[in-house]
């Protein structure tokens, strides 16, 4: 029987050299420390890069997910996924040919602290990247504010319905004191 697990660790740098170091996570999914040498570090305090621990028959295998702890979590997500499915095809979410948002900013940034300062190309380039990014911000912005109008809308016919409530409630005391007064009088 094959192993089918996947272990996250990050290769963390400790007084006896360079160690894989098991990683935990909080119940919220997100890396909540690294335990090394049986003492929990935050994944602030410990250098070093992330790796998945998976099994090609009997022997170990160390793969490199990068850097970051939220990327690192989503690949050994993945992995396991695939370790438990082995005949479900996992696709990217990102069409062949086409860049992923952080890709495009990543290139951008690249690109943008390679050209000289003010110069033509450069304010070209920033104009173009602009002009690309545009339309989907506009999108996400009237979607924002499609969303903040119901809401809002919302919450003023709660707050409407409850004024008119506390109207109403106010009426029938008053009518009911005016009848006590009444019957008091008469």
């Amino acid at each position: 029987m094959a192993n089918h697990k996947a272990t996250l660790t990050k290769l963390v740098k400790t007084s006896k050299g360079w160690r894989f170091c098991p990683v935990i996570l909080h119940k919220n999914g997100k890396v909540k420390a690294v335990l090394v040498h049986g003492e929990e570090h935050t994944p602030d305090h410990t250098s070093g890069q992330y790796h998945i621990r998976t099994y090609i028959g009997s022997k170990m295998q160390y793969r490199a997910v990068g850097n970051g702890p939220v990327e690192a979590v989503r690949q050994w997500r993945l992995a396991q996924l695939a370790n438990d499915n082995p005949d479900l095809e996992i696709q990217s979410g990102v069409r062949e040919g086409e860049k992923t948002l952080a890709q495009l900013g990543k290139e951008f940034l690249g690109l943008k602290a390679l050209e000289p300062h003010r110069s033509r190309d450069a304010g070209d380039l920033y104009r173009a990247m602009i002009e690309e990014f545009t339309p989907a911000l506009r999108l996400y912005e009237a979607q924002l504010l499609e969303i903040r109008a119901v809401v809002c809308g919302e919450i003023a016919e709660k707050i409407a319905g409850r004024e008119i409530s506390a109207a109403a409630r106010h009426a029938r005391k008053r009518k009911w004191l005016e009848a006590r007064l009444q019957n008091e009088e008469g």
